[in-house]
Parts: structure tokens; C-alpha cells; sequence
């Protein structure tokens, strides 16, 4: 499980401090995305004892050099209560919903979920080759440096 602080995951991965859920446009991606993200956005509400606080994506900021160039923004789901628990100590469903946005939105280069209120957040990525995959936590230290698929630990 990767812990880490929501309020600084969020102000590490999206350039806009403020989480509406509009968030960046995603203009030039294909119909079938909007599809998948309102499916998954749908599968996640249907979650018994969840609350869907925020989602929308966000570009990235460019402080992730390893980030591959084609992905340019960020999915997120900002969940609560006892259901957004039970959705994070889900991975394979977690991979599920992000393998439907990922495998049909060329600009998403990864999907959080994060707890809100909490350091509790699970990211799934993909690599250029397509595949999905949990991004992995490193222990944080002065010469942390993470790449693309790391996140840095609480």
C-alpha cells in the first residue's frame, strides 16, 4: 500500500492547487474516453459507502523528467468514507478502473486514488509499451529521486 500525504501528492502531480473538477481539458482525446472515465467514475460511486469527492484530470507539471512526453495529464479520484477504504485495499479492482482509462485515453499517464483527508493514495501508471501498472513507493531520503512509476514514501 502507498502511503502518501493527499495535499502533497495533489500539489506534487497537478499544476493547480485547487481541485475542481473540471480540472484540464482533455480536447484532443478520443470519444471513448469521456466514455471510460464516466464508466469507471460510475463503477467507483456505485462502491457501497463511498464518497466520490473530486475527479477530473490535470496536467502535469514538468517536474518529472522520466515522465514519458505523451502524457500530459493526470487522472484523479478523490474518495471517502469506509467504501473509499475497501477501494483502496482493492488493487485489482483499482487496476481495473485504471486500465479503462488508461488503455482509451492516450494523454492520461496515470489515475490516483487518493483518501481524502488522509496519506493513504494508490497510483496505477502506464509505460510507453501501453501496459498498466502500480507505480512503486521509495523511501524518502535527501536523495530521493524518483522516476517515472516511484512515488516517494511518508
Amino acid at each position: 500500500m502507498l502511503r502518501f500525504p493527499i495535499t502533497l501528492l495533489l500539489s506534487i502531480l497537478f499544476c493547480m492547487p485547487s481541485l475542481a473538477q473540471t480540472g484540464a481539458p482533455l480536447d484532443e482525446e478520443p470519444s471513448v474516453c469521456e466514455t471510460e472515465i464516466d464508466g469507471s467514475s460510475n463503477r467507483v460511486q456505485a462502491i457501497q459507502g463511498l464518497k466520490l469527492v473530486e475527479s477530473g484530470s490535470r496536467l502535469y507539471r514538468d517536474l518529472d523528467t522520466s515522465r514519458p512526453v505523451a502524457f500530459t495529464h493526470s487522472f484523479l479520484f478523490l474518495i471517502s468514507g469506509g467504501g473509499g477504504e475497501n477501494l483502496l485495499n482493492s488493487p485489482v479492482f483499482m487496476n481495473s478502473l485504471a486500465s479503462n482509462i488508461l488503455n482509451n485515453c492516450t494523454h492520461i499517464g496515470e489515475v490516483v486514488f487518493g483518501l481524502n483527508q488522509s496519506d493513504w493514495s494508490e497510483v496505477y501508471g502506464k509505460r510507453e509499451s501501453g501496459e498498466v501498472f502500480p507505480f512503486k513507493c521509495i523511501e524518502a531520503g535527501e536523495d530521493a529521486n524518483p522516476v517515472w512509476g516511484e512515488f516517494i514514501c511518508p
